[in-house]
């Protein structure tokens, strides 16, 4: 006769716990990061290539954060704006419209839509 195989019973190894727990706070992480990115070119007032200074001003300026992207020239750069909504990243960008000592120029840059035949 044959016998049924024995069942694994034992309690989960507690080696497990602090990897299940990391992999739920790293869930958890995820799900609180901006819902919204907005691509802006921005002309600065004075021209610029310190890309870690125009990032920071930027994220100070809107109150969100803010990305350098790259730059076209020494006073045009391209930033992403990073947003809970909509409505958050429309007020971010007034912000960035206001400080008008920053930047000559705030605009969304819309050439990430278009499309080549």
């Amino acid at each position: 006769m044959r016998q049924s195989p024995r069942l694994y019973t034992a309690a989960m190894p507690q080696a497990l716990t602090p990897v299940l727990a990391l992999a739920c706070f790293s869930l958890a992480a995820c799900a609180t990061l901006p819902a919204l990115e907005w691509r802006l070119l921005v002309k600065l007032a004075e021209p610029s290539t310190d890309t870690v200074a125009i990032e920071r001003r930027a994220s100070e300026t809107a109150r969100s954060p803010v990305r350098y992207v790259a730059s076209t020239s020494p006073q045009w750069h391209a930033l992403a704006l990073s947003c809970a909504d909509q409505a958050a990243c429309e007020q971010a960008v007034e912000r960035l419209r206001a400080d008008t000592s920053a930047y000559a120029s705030v605009g969304l840059d819309r050439r990430r839509g278009v499309v080549t035949p």
